[in-house]
């Protein structure tokens, strides 16, 4: 009988921008332009694009302390409360969002 033992592992997954780049995969056109999305309960921004981090937008900031920033520079808006609804069902395909081949 042999004696293997097997050690649990727990990996940690960090995307960077996640809504905004699981966003940019079904809607293209917001592609290379700024976007954040608002939290659903507060409208704190959860998520920023990369080009809306340059615009000097922070991450956890709520909505009305970015307003000058975000309307001057035509920043795209997405709200959490939506995605939150349509929850894991709005993206369809994970394997296309994770990049995997299953």
């Amino acid at each position: 009988m042999s004696s293997t033992r097997y050690t649990r592992k727990i990996a940690l997954i960090d995307c960077n921008s996640f809504y905004v780049s699981c966003e940019r995969l079904f809607n293209p056109k917001i592609k290379k332009k700024p976007v954040v999305v608002l939290s659903n309960n507060d409208g704190c921004i959860i998520s920023r694009s990369n080009e809306a981090k340059a615009l000097g937008i922070k991450m956890g900031d709520p909505y009305f302390k970015a307003k000058n920033i975000i309307l001057k520079n035509n920043v795209h808006i997405l709200d959490g409360c939506i995605i939150g609804k349509k929850g894991f069902g709005f993206f369809p395909d994970n394997k296309k969002i994770l990049g995997t081949h299953i």
